[in-house]
């Protein structure tokens, strides 16, 4: 699918309020070409009520690519939704990857890390932006209601240095504030699953420093590499840039990116995580 802004708000106090947020997600998934596998105990929009405890959630859907060319495997990833650690109100999600499932709720293979993202609570809605490609996800929600109330996340597929996909998976989430850190975690087909613990913006990853960024008349970027075996080519959640580069949240930028154009979303939150002393913002695929 082509990129998509839908708005809902960050809201889990009532059983249809939660059942909004979490659906608008689910129905972004689906239209991106993502399956829904037969899994038994799946989450249901219809019946499921709002988390009652902190860090709680109330249900799970599997979901699996359907880009196996070759050699190459389709992913699975488990996607659950609940409650954050602040308030029983606030929405989070948890992401784990693997390569298969058993057919009830559990995935098989070498599977990531259960990696949790959560936004603050509110009743205001605000503008969600996704991109879902056959390879993966990039999914930005309430990028604007401050420092911490962003839930912006990748899962996808990895390449090599020559551009073609492996049987990689990386879970990337961000969050703002001082750093911009991130949490990293990786699932392949063969060997071990490896997790990073929060780090600094671009860690694991190679970028030039921010300091030279507003040098000379082009604008730079801090392109995102992540490292997994050797320097992976870059994702969909392609790089942090001077916010006075790029004033407007939500506003189309153009990158090539393994030979041909591509549209970007500058995702803009309320307020800016820094680098260097420079206010920084993420820019994500949306073609």
């Amino acid at each position: 699918m082509a990129g998509t802004i839908f708005t809902v708000a960050p809201d889990g106090s009532s059983d249809a309020l939660f059942r909004i947020w979490g659906k608008a997600v689910s129905d972004t998934l689906s239209a991106g070409g993502f399956i829904q596998t037969a899994d038994t105990g799946q989450i249901d929009w219809a019946t499921v009520t709002k988390p009652s405890g902190y860090n709680t959630a109330q249900g799970y859907e599997i979901w699996r690519s359907n880009d196996a060319v070759g050699s190459l495997h389709n992913f699975y990833f488990k996607i659950e939704y609940g409650s954050g650690g602040a308030t029983f109100t606030q929405p989070a999600i948890w992401i784990t990857v693997g390569w298969g499932s058993n057919g009830s709720g559990t995935l098989t293979g070498n599977a990531s890390t259960r990696t949790q993202k959560t936004g603050d609570f509110s009743a205001t809605s605000y503008d969600c932006t996704a991109c879902v490609k056959p390879y993966g996800f990039v999914l930005s929600m309430f990028p604007t209601q401050g420092a911490y109330g962003n839930m912006l996340l990748a899962v996808e597929r990895l390449r090599d240095h020559n551009g073609a996909f492996l049987d990689l998976v990386e879970i990337r989430t961000h969050t703002y504030g001082a750093y911009g850190a991130q949490v990293c975690s990786y699932a392949l087909t063969a060997g071990s699953a490896y997790s990073s613990s929060t780090v600094p913006m671009g860690i694991p990853g190679i970028h030039t420093n921010a300091d030279s960024l507003l040098a000379g008349s082009d604008v730079g970027v801090l392109p995102i590499f992540p490292i997994f075996g050797g320097v992976q080519m870059p994702l969909s959640l392609l790089a942090a840039a001077p916010s006075a580069s790029f004033p407007t949240h939500n506003q189309s930028v153009i990158f090539d990116i393994y030979g041909s154009t591509a549209t970007w979303k500058v995702q803009k939150p309320g307020t800016l995580f820094t680098l260097n002393s420079i206010s920084m913002v993420h820019i994500m695929r949306y073609d």
